[in-house]
């Protein structure tokens, strides 16, 4: 089943661009299994880099990426139910000063990445096709069930949205090279976050 990328929110549209796959579950296996890779190559030393002052951590990055995924499938159950209950949007900075994203190791981070991933792979794999097409709204946006599963797995899709944006490469004990700027892109938010209230979007 295709998705037409019409129907997906403008705001959206980036994540989803983000994938090759047109089947849903291969993709967000794909993503997870490359979000993961990409976490495995970070060193401890590293995690609470920032590439400028105002922009979150590595730790917070990833903390940030793990209470969306679970808020997009939470969506998902809910309009693949029938529920046409209107949803709140969130606000990431909010979220992400409270995640005790500093207290948390990377291998715990990377373990509930897995985990959290497992459960959204099981979750999509238990609707049927119809239940993919059912929407529903969240914000200001209506959105298919099968749009909120590609929104995830694009979400995490490694990607270099800012190629002038060049910082040092971080380099683990197994000497993989990570640009920051990848890592950044990991979530497309980059740009548009910050830790100090600045430019926002509601997602």
């Amino acid at each position: 089943m295709l998705l037409n990328l019409e129907t997906v929110p403008n705001f959206y549209k980036n994540y989803v661009k983000q994938i090759d796959e047109t089947d849903l579950l291969q993709a967000l296996r794909i993503s997870g299994h490359r979000a993961l890779e990409l976490l495995h190559a970070i060193s401890e030393d590293k995690a609470d880099f920032r590439y400028a002052s105002e922009k979150w951590t590595i730790r917070e990055v990833l903390c940030h990426m793990i209470d969306a995924e679970r808020i997009f499938a939470y969506r998902a159950l809910r309009f693949a139910r029938k529920d046409k209950t209107p949803l709140a949007s969130f606000e990431e900075n909010d979220y992400a000063t409270q995640a005790n994203a500093s207290g948390r190791g990377l291998q715990k981070i990377a373990a509930e990445m897995g985990h959290v991933r497992s459960s959204t792979i099981d979750l999509f794999e238990s609707f049927t096709p119809e239940m993919l097409l059912r929407k529903g709204t969240s914000g200001t946006s209506e959105l298919s069930v099968m749009a909120l599963g590609f929104i995830i797995a694009g979400h995490e899709t490694p990607s270099l949205p800012d190629t002038e944006r060049a910082v040092p490469c971080l380099m683990n004990e197994d000497s993989h090279l990570l640009s920051i700027s990848s890592l950044a892109g990991l979530g497309m938010f980059t740009t548009q976050y910050n830790r100090k209230g600045g430019q926002t979007n509601r997602a």
